[in-house]
């Protein structure tokens, strides 16, 4: 879901939000009312920002460093293509192999699903991913997959009523459920985690909204949430973009702050926020803490690539990389990962190296022995 979010608010010149798009699924369970940070309320304090847009400008480049360890890093290559294609950086300093084995091709008959050509077949239709516990290749995004690596979640889309899979990656087998939307042609339901025994949703379109919890024993679908904007999971909290200021900063439900959903409460606490900048939620790291790039989008397809931030608290970031961006994170026993077009990064024990000077789209999985 990240990386098709993403572009969507970069890139997607959509009209505002349709009223109808947050209509509730039929035969749910209620949740509790929603609380949020108003728009109106006042804001924390950003990060030092320019008011204007400035020309872009050549980066200073970290060198490239040798972390003490070899391992290899699946990450995407494709750079904006899809399907994504995916292979192993080598630490450090290595190049990009690909893998023939993270091939996808379309399903017969289903234009918005993949599937792997490597047996068994696994399906799915957002990103991909790769399971070190399976060394598999699937067509799902990270953050969907369970802890353990042994199955991940994704939405069939079909015409007559969506539905959310959850397939296991060492066979392919498969259980289903429906959660289309009451609104025929309306908004898709958009799976964020796997968490305990239950899938995390939204419904999206042009935008997401509200969040819900299906429970995979008994297959009931309960409403947590009528906030907007969820953009994914992470240290026990879903993460949502809302637009806080009044500068437009994007396309359809593109934000400016970085807010904590609690789950238990319903309650909303702003963590990060950036006046006329573009906030991107990128994942929590393995001490619990979000990060997010922060930009200014001036163009349709020109983006200031103002920074990469570690948030630790309401209101308390510190800056990981000035003038770059990144897609997501990936954490593993040796620290937390991300790639871009000047190549791959590793934050450990409160220090950023540059491991390899290979591009890459994202990361993909742990780095692998």
């Amino acid at each position: 879901m990240r990386r098709a979010a993403i572009a969507a608010i970069l890139l997607c010149a959509c009209g505002s939000a349709r009223g109808g798009s947050s209509a509730s699924p039929s035969g749910v369970v209620s949740g509790f009312p929603s609380t949020s940070t108003p728009a109106s309320a006042p804001r924390l304090q950003s990060p030092s920002a320019t008011s204007t847009a400035q020309p872009l400008s050549p980066v200073a480049l970290l060198p490239v460093r040798d972390p003490g360890f070899g391992c290899r890093l699946p990450v995407d290559a494709s750079l904006g293509e899809s399907p994504l294609r995916g292979g192993f950086v080598t630490v450090p300093r290595g190049s990009f192999q690909p893998d023939a084995a993270s091939q996808l091709i379309n399903v017969t008959g289903q234009p918005w699903s993949y599937q792997t050509t490597a047996q068994p077949v696994l399906k799915g239709t957002d990103g991909l991913g790769y399971d070190a516990q399976e060394s598999r290749w699937a067509p799902a995004s990270p953050d969907v997959f369970s802890a353990d690596g042994s199955e991940y979640a994704w939405t069939e889309r079909v015409a007559s009523a969506d539905r959310l899979h959850v397939t296991k990656v060492a066979d392919g087998s498969d259980r289903s459920w429906s959660v289309h939307s009451t609104q025929q042609g309306g908004p898709i339901p958009v799976p964020l985690a796997i968490v305990g025994g239950s899938v995390l949703l939204t419904y999206g379109w042009e935008g997401t909204y509200g969040v819900w919890r299906l429970d995979l024993a008994g297959g009931s679908l309960t409403s947590l949430s009528t906030q907007p904007a969820a953009r994914g999971y992470g240290a026990r909290a879903v993460w949502l973009q809302p637009l806080r200021g009044t500068t437009p900063v994007g396309a359809e439900q593109s934000g400016d702050t970085l807010a904590r959903l609690d789950l238990s409460s319903g309650a909303v606490v702003d963590w990060f926020h950036r006046d006329g900048a573009l906030v991107v939620f990128l994942g929590a790291d393995g001490d619990g803490y979000p990060w997010v790039w922060a930009g200014t989008v001036y163009s349709f397809q020109l983006q200031q690539a103002s920074g990469i931030w570690r948030v630790r608290s309401p209101g308390q970031a510190e800056l990981i990389l000035d003038g770059q961006r990144a897609v997501r994170i990936s954490n593993d026993v040796r620290g937390t990962w991300f790639a871009n077009d000047s190549g791959v990064y590793l934050f450990a024990g409160g220090r950023l190296q540059r491991v390899s000077a290979t591009p890459a789209g994202e990361v993909l999985g742990p780095c692998i022995a």
